[in-house]
């Protein structure tokens, strides 16, 4: 992990996955979404304390700190 941020855009296709995640992964539209773009720039860690949301997220580990 480098440390650095960038934003991510994202069109349409995240819209629909993240539409899809929602069933998948149980969780909000939003959260659906972002899940989509982070799978697509194959990211495997966030930090963030949202385990109700992001930590049903399969390919997803979450650092708390």
């Amino acid at each position: 992990m480098s440390g650095d941020l960038e934003v991510a855009c994202f069109d349409e296709y995240e819209i629909f996955v993240g539409a899809n995640n929602m069933a998948v992964y149980h969780v909000d539209f939003y959260d659906g979404v972002n899940a989509a773009i982070i799978g697509r720039l194959s990211v495997t860690e966030a930090y963030s304390n949202d385990r109700k949301h992001l930590g049903e997220v399969g390919f997803l580990q979450l650092i708390f700190e």
